[in-house]
C-alpha cells in the first residue's frame, strides 16, 4: 500500500488497484449534518463504480488518516452573514502626549466571518457608551 499526493488530495492506492476517494472530501461530507461513516462509504462506493473496500477496512483507513491530521475546527461562513465582535485579552498602555500619563485602553475587535476582514480600535472602557460607539464605527468602516 502506498500514499500518493498525500499533502494534496490524498488518494490511497492498494496493490489490487482499488482507490479510496479523496479523504478531504470525505471529511467535509462527514461534517455535514453529522453524516455517519456508513452513509459516506456507501455513497463513495457507488460513485466510483469500481471495487470498493469493505466497510471495516474503509473505517480503519479513514481513522488512520484522521489521526495524522492536525486538530482544528474549520467553519465556513457566508459573506455578510456573520460579524464576530468582542474585546480582546489584556489592556494596553496609551501615553497622553501632553501630560505623559499612561492610561489603560481596551481593544475592541470586529471580524467578518467569511473574509476575516478585521476592524480594531482602542477604547477607554468596556462600558455601554464605548461598546455602542465602537459598533457604530465598525459599521462605518465596513
Amino acid at each position: 500500500m502506498r500514499l500518493a499526493n498525500f499533502s494534496g488530495c490524498a488518494i490511497e492506492h492498494v496493490d489490487r488497484g482499488t482507490t479510496i476517494v479523496d479523504k478531504k472530501l470525505l471529511t467535509g461530507q462527514m461534517a455535514l449534518a453529522h453524516t455517519a461513516p456508513l452513509g459516506v462509504h456507501a455513497t463513495a462506493g457507488s460513485a466510483r463504480k469500481t471495487a470498493a473496500y469493505q466497510y471495516s477496512r474503509f473505517c480503519d483507513l479513514y481513522r488512520q488518516w484522521r489521526q495524522q491530521q492536525k486538530r482544528s475546527m474549520r467553519q465556513q461562513h457566508l459573506a455578510g452573514d456573520k460579524l464576530f465582535i468582542d474585546y480582546c485579552g489584556p489592556t494596553i498602555g496609551v501615553v497622553d502626549g501632553a501630560t505623559g500619563e499612561i492610561r489603560s485602553a481596551q481593544i475592541f475587535v470586529a471580524v467578518l466571518g467569511a473574509s476575516n476582514y478585521t476592524y480594531a480600535e482602542a477604547t477607554w472602557s468596556q462600558g455601554l457608551p464605548d461598546w455602542i460607539s465602537s459598533h457604530v464605527r465598525t459599521f462605518e468602516f465596513f
